[in-house]
C-alpha cells in the first residue's frame, strides 16, 4: 500500500497518493512496535520435563509463559516443531523429541507476536533452563551376532535363579521356615531327622563394558545402542555391571544398577577411548565392532 502511494504521487503529483504513502508509514511503524513491545514483556520457563529419553523419542513439557494479556504464538524452536497459540499468563504443554543423544539442560523457545493489524511479526528466541537435566540416551540395539561369551551360563536366555549355582558347606537341623528346597536327603535318612543343606550363593556374575564412541558419527551412535542393548541385558540377568567411557575428556567407571543408570551414562559419553582397569576380561563396544578379552 505503501508503494502504490507513493508510485501514484511520484507520477502524478496528487496528494492523496501522498497521504495513502503516510498513512501506510505510519501503520507499518505502529504494527513493528506494537509486535515487538508484545514480547519484551514475555517470561517463559519449564516447570516440568522428564529425567531421561530416549534419541528418537517424544516427550512431553509443561512451560509457564507470563507477561502481557495478549495472544501469542509459542514455538520450540526446532525444524518441523508446531506453533502453540497461548495468552499469559498460561502454562502450555507441548511436545519435542530427543534429537541427537547427550544430556540437555536448555531448550530454545520462540514467541511471535503479531501487529494490531497482523502486517508484522516479530520474533523474540529465549534459551530456557529445563527444571532437571535431561538425558537423551541410546535407544537400545541388539547386535546382529550377540557375543555367546556373555551368556553361555543361561542358554534359555533366562535370568538367573537365585538358588542357582550354591555351594554346599555344611549341615544342620531343620529349623522351622527352611525351604524343603534346602533339605538334604542322604543325611536324613541316615540320622532318620530332617537335615538342611548350609548352603553359600556365590556372588553374581561381572560384566566389564567398555565403550567407544569413537568420533561421534554415526557408526558411534550404532555402538552407543548396542553397548545399552549389552548392558541392558546383562542386568535383566543378574549380572553386576561396570561401564567404562569417556565424558569430556575424563575416563568414567563405575557400576550401573538400572535402566536410568545405563541411559544417564551413555547420553553423557563422548568421543575418547577408555582404558578399563586391568586384569579383567572386557566388553569392548566401537564403532568398528564388538570384542571380548
Amino acid at each position: 500500500m505503501a508503494l502504490a502511494g507513493f508510485s501514484l504521487w511520484r507520477n502524478t503529483g496528487s496528494v492523496a497518493g501522498l497521504f495513502v504513502c503516510c498513512v501506510s508509514v505510519v501503520v507499518l511503524t505502529i504494527d513493528t512496535v506494537w509486535s515487538i513491545l508484545a514480547t519484551r514483556g514475555v517470561a517463559v520457563e519449564v516447570v516440568a520435563n522428564p529425567s531421561d529419553v530416549y534419541v528418537g523419542e517424544d516427550y512431553p513439557l509443561r512451560i509457564s509463559i507470563s507477561g502481557p494479556r495478549r495472544d501469542l504464538l509459542l514455538r520450540l524452536a526446532f525444524e518441523g516443531a508446531p506453533s502453540v497459540r497461548v495468552q499469559p499468563p498460561v502454562t502450555a504443554t507441548p511436545r519435542s523429541t530427543g534429537l541427537r543423544r547427550g544430556v540437555v539442560s536448555a531448550l530454545p523457545v520462540e514467541i511471535w507476536s503479531r501487529g494490531l493489524c497482523g502486517l508484522v511479526t516479530h520474533v523474540r528466541r529465549h534459551e530456557v533452563a529445563f527444571f532437571r537435566p535431561m538425558a537423551i540416551g541410546p535407544r537400545p540395539l541388539a547386535p546382529a551376532e550377540p557375543l555367546r561369551e556373555l551368556f553361555d551360563s543361561w542358554e534359555d536366555g533366562g535370568r538367573r535363579r537365585e538358588d542357582e549355582g550354591d555351594i554346599v558347606h555344611g549341615v544342620r537341623d531343620y529349623l522351622p521356615g527352611d525351604s524343603m528346597r534346602q533339605i538334604h536327603w542322604r543325611a536324613t535318612a541316615r540320622r532318620d531327622e530332617l537335615i538342611v543343606k548350609e548352603v553359600e550363593q556365590p556372588g553374581s556374575p561381572q560384566l566389564l563394558l567398555a565403550l567407544d564412541v569413537g568420533s561421534g558419527d554415526d557408526a558411534g551412535e550404532q555402538a552407543a545402542r548396542r553397548a545399552a542393548w549389552y548392558v541392558l541385558e546383562a542386568l535383566h540377568r543378574g549380572h553386576d555391571v561396570l561401564l567404562s567411557t569417556v565424558e569430556d575428556e575424563r575416563q568414567i567407571t563405575g557400576p550401573l544398577s538400572s535402566p536410568s543408570d545405563v541411559n544417564r551414562r551413555l547420553a553423557a559419553a563422548t568421543p575418547g577411548r577408555p582404558a578399563p582397569p586391568r586384569g579383567h576380561e572386557c566388553l569392548r563396544v566401537t564403532p568398528d565392532g564388538d570384542s571380548w578379552g
